[in-house]
């Protein structure tokens, strides 16, 4: 995943809203999701204790 800056004093981070994207915040970070290789597919959070703990993927492939 990808890391996105964010500004501690604030506690903010500036996306670019121009592309669809998931962003994850666990702890003061933003993570950004990746999509899929193929373009098709799903992502699923595992939540524990309030925070995400892991993205499973399933990639599909459109014939």
């Amino acid at each position: 995943m990808n890391q996105i800056k964010v500004d501690i004093m604030k506690m903010t981070a500036e996306i670019d809203v121009s592309e669809n994207r998931i962003f994850i915040v666990k702890d003061g970070n933003v993570e950004m999701v990746e999509q899929p290789s193929t373009g098709f597919g799903e992502h699923t959070a595992v939540w524990q204790n309030g925070k995400v703990i892991r993205i499973d993927e399933r990639s599909s492939r459109k014939i």
